[in-house]
């Protein structure tokens, strides 16, 4: 296993006929010390109706893991988000997840474990879901299973603060973390 892992999907990794990006980046770096994931100019993501574990366990031992979906990370078709980042920067003391301004979940039934254990160890880990659509969620056990109650999760409104507080799967979740962006 390399201590230092790096992934460039560069200009030729071309996605825009794919469908099913299930567990595409599972475990990927998941012994790496440094770990880095640049998934290029050609990587669609517009056609994608299931992310199943996409990102499960990435990056997991990076201690300065950051994850940057970057302005073209299309999931307007995405169904499917169950385990998406599961475990993702589980032991990076500084994680961050940006999921960048084209993530949508308005078709999505299934976020299942989406965020379970995502960035365990940074004990000041936030996420910013203001751009969420919790409507047509059908499947929803653990979506923040072990997240603390230092970590902040950022959401549009009354209704979705109490939809992530309610079934979000984590009783360390209450209006001081579930926060409504402003």
């Amino acid at each position: 296993c390399s201590t230092n892992f790096i992934l460039d999907l560069g200009d030729k990794f071309d996605t825009s006929n794919v469908t099913n990006m299930s567990n595409m980046f599972d475990r990927t770096g998941y012994n790496s010390q440094v770990f880095t994931l640049d998934l290029g100019e050609n990587f669609d993501t517009s056609k994608v109706t299931s992310m199943y574990g996409m990102f499960e366990a990435t990056g997991y031992s990076d201690q300065t893991f950051t994850l940057d979906l970057g302005n073209k990370f299309n999931t307007s078709n995405v169904t499917n988000m169950q385990r998406m980042f599961y475990s993702t920067g589980y032991n990076s003391q500084s994680f961050t997840l940006d999921l960048g301004d084209k993530f949508d979940t308005s078709k999505v039934t299934n976020m299942q474990s989406m965020f379970d254990n995502t960035g365990n160890s940074n004990s000041n880990f936030e996420i910013n879901l203001s751009s969420f659509d919790f409507s047509i969620v059908e499947y929803y056990v653990f979506i923040f299973n072990g997240w603390k109650t230092t970590n902040k999760i950022y959401v549009k409104d009354a209704n979705d603060q109490n939809w992530v507080i309610t079934k979000g799967g984590n009783s360390n979740l209450t209006t001081s973390n579930v926060l409504i962006k402003t």
